[in-house]
């Protein structure tokens, strides 16, 4: 159980903030009829926060007001002011975390408005990371691929000559050295595997892959509580691998923190519907070992109701008995430790990267991110608030242009990419409004060379608009749209929409040419808009279904990050991608794409030269 004691310095921090509110209330009166501002604190993971915290908003102009939170409920983890329709810095700080920023819009007048801050533990972020710029080469790729294949033989020692190869070709990739562990712990040897992903770790606290494996291996040594520090740091690394928090759970329970062991269980099925049936029979298991025998044969036959056909119902039926007929309850308990032991010890993590089989990442509905438990959202407003977000801020611009790096890659035979080409273009960006459309597009590429074409014959264009042109409201009834609750993007609150394109309508949004004929592009995906500003943070998108006939283009998954830009001649800032990431397979080839836009300026305020006309579009695929 998490203590909520305050150090005594941070107490008198407390006290000195709360004497600061009488000092700026004040300052806060006389403005009208204020409205309820509640400023709502949480784990990073999304669950209520149980410690005591100090909640300071700053209205620029007008003051600061401060509150504190409570501790141990949701209910509890809030703090409620009284403000005017504006911006705001929301300033959070609790013993133990570290300290967050928040930046949130209130405009709704007449209606109360929830805040949400996300905290972090102390010490759980990254204090050094792999360096940057470090890529695995055809080179590595191929020797990578080769140990791979004599690792499937059992030739160890092959295996290791290929790795070692790699070592040499690139010293400072620690995923060369969690390979080498991967090897040692196939080939059985467990101490030195361990000693691989220790080292790995030391170097990249957040590589988390070693950070998995090395937490099994403290789990099969029965160093509980070892491997639920380290788990819990995989789980920061990637808070959407189901099998990080699927083992947590169960350091957890075998720490005696029962309590998490059920919160990361339930996780972990949230982001595996496969493992929902299992992580409900772990669940029941968890619920014996802290004595509650009733609740736990409740939830194993609400099991067996649900999964009839499920491989552990007859364990289930066994733990019921075993509940039965126990005379104690500690009898239980005993019992379900040992099965716990037992299915520590089968849930091996899978022991290698794929390489050879994995080439893009897994499509939008392999798995649902996680959300935060107990808020709920309402698709129309989120959808509406960011709508009315991205007018404000496109409404008094006309053109904006970048500097727009473009890297393409093709997937070769065996499994490596090929060598990236890139090139460097003007991105000029032109802003239209009429009566049908509240805003729209219109994108051109330059370069300052003679040659303005693409890398290569497949140009990507539209990676600004098309998160905005989703969400227009001309387009509104084009998706189905679906708010699934309170995630996190890059530790920031966001709410989580799902999309998906309607069969009956055509896509107006996304479309590829080839050969003179224009292909539209059903697309699903999923989008995070910020819960406090309502400005789209990240978009992935993936094809509802293939596309037939001559495009042949069987998949396109594209990922933007989004983030703030202020221009420096004017009093402005727009939320716009920073970068983004395209693996399509077309024509039976694969390829990726990868974007990074920088050195945003405002046509006509921050240019000093005029762009040139963008070139002729190239005659062959361009989405």
């Amino acid at each position: 159980m998490r203590s909520s004691f305050i150090a005594p310095e941070f107490a008198s921090q407390v006290l000195t903030r709360l004497l600061l509110l009488a000092i700026c209330a004040g300052a806060w009166s006389g403005l009208g009829a204020a409205q309820e501002l509640t400023v709502n604190v949480r784990e990073r993971s999304g669950g209520p926060l149980t410690a005591e915290a100090v909640v300071r908003v700053i209205w620029p102009g007008h003051g600061t007001m401060v509150g504190t939170t409570g501790g141990g409920t949701n209910q509890a983890s809030t703090a409620t002011f009284h403000v005017q329709p504006g911006e705001f810095d929301i300033e959070v700080e609790a013993a133990g975390y570290d300290k967050a920023t928040e930046h949130a819009v209130f405009t709704r007048e007449g209606l109360r408005q929830t805040v949400y801050v996300f905290l972090t533990h102390t010490g759980s972020r990254p204090t050094s990371t792999a360096p940057q710029g470090v890529t695995l080469t055809p080179a590595v790729q191929k020797e990578l691929q080769k140990s791979l294949e004599e690792m499937k033989k059992g030739r160890y020692d092959e295996a290791r000559k290929h790795l070692q190869r790699a070592q040499k070709l690139a010293p400072s990739n620690p995923d060369i050295q969690y390979m080498m562990g991967i090897l040692d712990y196939t080939a059985k040897d467990f101490p030195a595997a361990r000693k691989q992903f220790e080292a790995v770790v030391a170097a990249y606290p957040t590589h988390e892959r070693s950070l998995l494996m090395l937490g099994q291996m403290q789990l099969d040594a029965k160093d509980y509580k070892e491997a639920a520090r380290t788990l819990q740091k995989a789980v920061d690394a990637d808070e959407q691998n189901w099998r990080a928090h699927y083992l947590l759970a169960l350091a957890s329970a075998y720490s005696g923190d029962l309590p998490n062991a059920g919160v990361e269980a339930a996780r972990a099925a949230e982001l595996n519907r496969e493992k929902a049936a299992e992580m409900r029979v772990l669940g029941a298991k968890l619920l014996m070992l802290e004595g509650k025998n009733k609740e736990a044969r409740r939830a194993f036959e609400e099991f067996i109701e649900t999964y009839p056909q499920d491989a552990a119902v007859p364990e289930a039926k066994k733990y019921i008995e075993k509940i039965d007929e126990a005379k104690k309850s500690a009898d239980a308990a005993v019992a379900t430790q040992e099965a716990l032991k037992v299915s520590a010890m089968a849930a091996v993590t899978e022991t290698a990267a794929k390489y050879d089989e994995i080439w893009a990442p897994p499509d939008v509905d392999a798995g649902i991110p996680p959300t935060a438990i107990g808020v709920a959202c309402s698709t129309d407003t989120v959808l509406e608030s960011a709508r009315n977000r991205i007018e404000r801020q496109l409404g008094d611009l006309e053109k904006f242009s970048a500097t727009e790096r473009i890297e393409h890659q093709m997937l070769e035979t065996g499994g490596t990419w090929s060598k990236p080409s890139s090139k460097d273009f003007y991105y000029l960006i032109s802003v239209y409004h009429n009566k049908k459309l509240p805003y729209y597009f219109v994108e051109d590429r330059t370069t300052d060379l003679s040659n303005s074409s693409f890398p290569t014959s497949i140009a990507t264009r539209g990676l600004v608009s098309l998160g905005f042109m989703i969400i227009n409201p001309a387009y509104k009834d084009d998706f189905q749209f679906s708010c699934e609750g309170l995630g996190s993007w890059n530790g920031k609150a966001a709410w989580q929409l799902h999309f998906v394109q309607r069969k009956d309508v055509p896509s107006h949004v996304r479309s590829w040419e080839y050969r003179g004929m224009t292909y539209p592009i059903p697309l699903k995906g999923r989008m995070w808009i910020g819960a406090n500003t309502f400005n789209v943070m990240h978009l992935e998108t993936a094809l509802r279904e293939p596309v037939e006939g001559s495009l042949r283009l069987n998949r396109e998954q594209l990922s933007v990050d989004y983030g703030p830009i202020r221009f420096q001649s004017a009093a402005t800032q727009l939320w716009l991608p920073l970068q983004g990431e395209m693996y399509f397979d077309l024509l039976k080839r694969r390829y990726h794409h990868k974007h990074a836009l920088t050195n945003y300026l405002l046509f006509g305020v921050d240019t000093r030269n005029r762009i040139k006309a963008p070139a002729e579009p190239p005659p062959d695929p361009q989405p």
